[in-house]
């Protein structure tokens, strides 16, 4: 029996498109994909593959969505929003976007293992998502603090996954996962170009989780960092080109790839 290959998406906002662009190196060529995890946008994503919704339809939605799509700030709500632990943004438009294309499904009843992970504030600690609702785990894991209101859920408070880990790679080992293929939407912090909110806030968790980052990468057999330079994660425009930024980072760690699932073969 061959070794397992666990793909890890990480966490990236309006980044985290290039992992579509992977997706769809993989099946291109054939690479087995048995395990998938992932993290806010990386487990939407991911999620959906597991699901077996095809990279055609994910690149139709990706191409589709805007910032106003994504960022559903009522004005109007939004003082007492803040006020009451919520943030800029219900969530509900995004998650509209995810299951029209994802479905309402069970995490136990994907094609492939997935797991998504979220950040309990209230015991500071990972929880990792391997059962239950699709939507829930999704919304929990792309709830950027401040930016989307925190989820509920089996009496925690659950926030974006990244806040304390960008790539669930151990999760995936935790799955069944020999082999670890991770793809880091985000990499090493940018030149901060803009004073704009989202710019800072771009910004600060790239200096706040780089450190942790890096060295969650070295946990990988293959970590393939796409050049998506300074596109920012919290702006959904041109989505389309972080999909192509995607493929040529997949096409180019692809020899490294073929040779590891060649050796992988012939062991089993």
């Amino acid at each position: 029996m061959r070794k397992k290959i666990g793909l890890v998406l990480g966490a990236g906002g309006a980044r985290g498109f290039c992992h579509i662009g992977v997706l769809e190196v993989f099946q291109e060529n054939n690479i087995p994909i048995d395990i998938v995890t992932g993290c806010s946008m990386g487990a939407m994503i991911g999620v959906g593959f597991a699901a077996g919704v095809s990279t055609e339809q994910m690149r139709k939605t990706a191409s589709q969505i805007t910032s106003r799509q994504v960022f559903d700030v009522n004005i109007f709500q939004l003082r007492s929003s803040l006020k009451t632990g919520g943030g800029l943004a219900r969530g509900d438009r995004a998650m509209k976007i995810f299951k029209e294309f994802a479905g309402d499904v069970n995490i136990e009843d994907c094609k492939i293992p997935f797991a998504a992970i979220a950040a309990d504030l209230r015991a500071q600690k990972l929880h990792v998502f391997t059962r239950g609702p699709v939507a829930t785990a999704i919304r929990a894991s792309i709830s950027i603090p401040v930016i989307f209101r925190p989820v509920e859920h089996e009496g925690m408070l659950l926030v974006d996954g990244g806040l304390l880990k960008r790539m669930p790679i151990q999760e995936a080992r935790d799955l069944g996962a020999d082999v670890i293929i991770a793809v880091d939407a985000i990499g090493p912090p940018r030149e901060l170009r803009s004073n704009s909110a989202f710019a800072i806030l771009d910004s600060s968790y790239q200096m706040m989780d780089w450190r942790a980052a890096h060295k969650e990468g070295t946990g990988a057999d293959i970590l393939i960092l796409p050049e998506l330079t300074d596109r920012s994660s919290f702006v959904f425009r041109n989505n389309e080109e972080a999909i192509q930024i995607g493929r040529e980072a997949a096409l180019t760690a692809l020899p490294r790839i073929k040779e590891l699932v060649g050796c992988i073969s012939s062991q089993g």
